[in-house]
């Protein structure tokens, strides 16, 4: 049971029934509670926190918490007039408890009581990205083992008494965990070290081998991560063989070793991709944007996270069945949100707007099929994104819609660009009828349609309906 409870926390509704500083609700952070400060109310409801318009109160947030805990709670989605608050689990992105989740929080635990590092808690995004990496399997189930302590290092080893000294037998300087003994040790350093990208990750600290990796995630190119893995492997084969008493290799010797092995890894994946290409066209021609049936309106949505999490911008365009702009709308939105969240949160405010504009037969698209999975599903919503996916399926109820449809990106460009070019503005932007070149321009490419409007030298649309402003 006691497992059980350090799973859940709180979803934010309309924060009335959660106490900031006593209650679990902040994802990311220790034990999910702010941290007190003297002088606070220590009976302060995160309703406190969330204005009149259901957006979080910068300067309420920045008097509570940490700048860790200031950003952990910005990424939060919520809405306005948000209802009752929910207790959720924490451990997966569905916010519902399962035999997978519930072990990994319970192997977490032990570990943590038994101090084994390079322990990982439960697969996070970044694991499902190096999943997908084209590098042989014995490599991907290497990190995976380092990450989660089961490596023979001495460090493990001398936890469970079968040896009594942890320091690392190449350097004598330090315990041997999986990180130290493939990336910190000095032997292990000056193989690395030859590698072009080694100059991104040196300045890191970390504190464990998961950690070492998410850093790498986050720093290097898809070809500069998998020569990084190779060469982890390197090392860790290099480290074996010198403990079985074999003579040590150069560092050079070693570095050739792992980029020759990168080599024929990097040109099995771009023959993959050459088979996989042959028919582009093809694809690109399955996957345009298609125009509604004729006397309905096509309703496409998207969102743009920019790379620092900081910026994230919604855009929404609907169009007829000629495939003519009817109105384009994109607004900059506060907060730190994950894609799937910015992306719900598009959904919704395009069928707000459609509500308020009495548009009805209307198709509705997204390229996120996360979103598309969760709205379209039966179950209660209990995730992060609960209450907005509640909200949009009240709406598609009210405009009589059967669910939304995942399309591909290229199929999606028109809302794509839009929510890329509020992300990187200020404020709100109305397009009724026309809008400016580079959106007409990916109207015009979407498909062929004809229309009396005329571009001027200034790349600008002029038209006797439409217009463009900042609202």
């Amino acid at each position: 049971m006691e497992l059980l409870k350090q799973g859940l926390r709180w979803r934010v509704g309309n924060g009335s029934d959660i106490r900031v500083f006593i209650d679990p609700w902040v994802p990311d952070v220790e034990g999910f509670r702010v941290s007190y400060k003297d002088g606070m109310n220590m009976s302060m409801l995160v309703s406190e926190l969330i204005t009149a318009n259901g957006e979080w109160n910068m300067n309420r947030l920045e008097q509570v918490g940490s700048v860790q805990e200031v950003e952990a709670i910005l990424g939060l989605p919520i809405v306005h007039n948000g209802g009752c608050d929910k207790l959720i689990w924490n451990q997966n992105k569905h916010g519902t408890y399962s035999v997978k989740s519930g072990y990994w929080l319970a192997l977490k635990e032990r570990r943590e009581r038994r101090g084994v590092q390079g322990a990982i808690p439960a697969p996070t995004d970044y694991w499902r990205h190096l999943w997908k990496l084209k590098i042989p399997p014995k490599m991907s189930h290497f990190l995976w083992r380092c990450s989660t302590g089961y490596m023979p290092c001495k460090s493990a080893l001398f936890l469970r008494r079968i040896i009594t000294d942890p320091t690392c037998s190449r350097c004598q300087q330090s315990s041997e965990t999986p990180l130290h003994a493939t990336g910190l040790c000095p032997v292990s350093v000056a193989v690395l070290e030859k590698a072009s990208f080694y100059t991104k990750l040196s300045q890191g600290t970390w504190d464990n081998f998961s950690s070492f990796l998410e850093d790498a995630m986050r720093q290097l190119t898809v070809d500069e991560i998998k020569l990084l893995v190779v060469l982890l492997w390197c090392n860790w084969k290099e480290r074996n063989a010198v403990q079985f008493g074999e003579v040590a290799r150069p560092a050079q010797v070693i570095y050739d070793i792992g980029a020759s092995i990168w080599g024929g890894i990097i040109q099995e994946s771009n023959h993959n991709y050459g088979q996989l290409g042959m028919h582009a066209n093809d694809v690109e021609d399955r996957g345009r944007w298609v125009p509604p049936m004729h006397g309905s309106l096509k309703l496409n949505c998207d969102a743009s996270v920019m790379a620092n999490g900081g910026q994230v911008g919604i855009g929404w365009i609907c169009r007829n069945s000629e495939g003519r702009l009817v109105e384009a709308m994109g607004e900059r939105i506060l907060g730190r949100l994950k894609p799937r969240a910015a992306e719900l949160l598009c959904v919704l405010k395009g069928l707000e707007w459609a509500v308020m504009r009495g548009w009805s037969d209307l198709r509705v698209e997204t390229d996120c099929l996360e979103a598309v999975r969760l709205v379209n599903g039966c179950e209660e919503c209990l995730a992060d994104e609960g209450l907005i996916v509640e909200r949009i399926r009240m709406l598609l109820g009210a405009l009589e819609i059967q669910g939304i449809h995942h399309v591909v990106r290229v199929a999606n460009m028109a809302a794509h660009e839009v929510a890329g070019f509020v992300a990187r503005g200020n404020g709100r932007y109305s397009w009724l009828g026309v809008g400016p070149s580079w959106l007409m321009d990916v109207i015009d490419n979407d498909g062929p349609i004809t229309s009396s409007v005329r571009r001027e030298e200034s790349g600008e649309f002029l038209s006797t309906t439409g217009h463009s402003r900042s609202l």
